[in-house]
């Protein structure tokens, strides 16, 4: 947990803010709740960290949270409709497709990066471009597939590449361009992650027996599935049959070799 002084952004910031989210497409209600969050906080980075300036840096964790909700607020509701629910629940009380993705992607990555923490994307980074990319799918196949696809294209050429929703000036890719972030092969990973993301969940889908995906839930997440249990839920065959072939990948291992993995 991370603990900064702050003080309520003045109202000229907040307007800057709100303005920006207007002109991505966010409603005046959204826009105003998250502005209204803005706040001037302290970074000891800061090159006038040492002098009283009026140059503070801005920092919106409560607006992002508000953005993100915006982002699956839509399709829960959707969800609560198509099943006749009267009441509706707190967000906090169930999991829409979109977090448990997050969750998801988030494993696969930390297990791919096992022993070199440094190096990995950052959940900021996969958390923001899921969001932007989900289109609202009800079921996690579709999410992931969707989101998979669809993350790459949503960074810029040009800084800020991954921009904060809540404070576009803001570039959670930051660190990619610097020494240290060269020296870490934060952008290499990023990319090299999301290539292995694709190759694997596309062979976990389009396999055809519990073996195959067993086998890969272990590898890539460290997760013991029951076999009997695929088998009942998906309808799938234990073992391949000798003579069908099937249309998967047959090594969805990584096809580069880097010393940070």
């Amino acid at each position: 947990m991370d603990i900064v002084p702050c003080i309520p952004a003045e109202s000229s910031r907040r307007q800057i803010i709100f303005d920006a989210l207007s002109k991505g497409g966010a409603s005046d209600l959204l826009a105003e709740n998250v502005s209204s969050n803005t706040s001037n906080i302290t970074d000891n980075r800061h090159p006038d960290f040492e002098s009283i300036t009026d140059d503070w840096q801005i920092s919106n964790p409560e607006g992002y949270a508000k953005w993100f909700e915006s982002q699956i607020t839509n399709s829960v509701k959707k969800d609560y409709m198509e099943k006749a629910q009267v009441d509706e629940l707190p967000l906090f009380k169930r999991k829409a497709p979109l977090q448990r993705v997050i969750q998801i992607l988030k494993r696969h990555r930390d297990i791919m990066f096992q022993g070199n923490e440094d190096s990995k994307p950052i959940s900021i980074i996969i958390t923001t471009l899921a969001a932007k990319a989900y289109n609202g799918e009800m079921d996690l196949e579709s999410s992931l597939i969707s989101i998979l696809s669809s993350m790459g294209s949503l960074i810029n050429s040009s800084s800020p590449r991954i921009p904060n929703p809540v404070d576009p000036a803001e570039d959670f890719s930051d660190k990619w361009g610097t020494a240290e972030g060269g020296r870490l092969q934060l952008e290499e990973n990023f990319w090299n992650w999301l290539e292995q993301a694709n190759r694997d969940f596309d062979y976990i889908f389009s396999s055809d027996t519990t073996s195959n995906i067993t086998t890969q839930a272990a590898r890539k997440f460290l997760v013991k599935l029951d076999e009997d249990e695929l088998q009942k839920s998906l309808g799938l065959r234990s073992n391949p049959v000798e003579t069908k072939k099937v249309n998967v990948v047959s090594d969805p291992s990584p096809p580069w070799t880097s010393s940070n993995k």
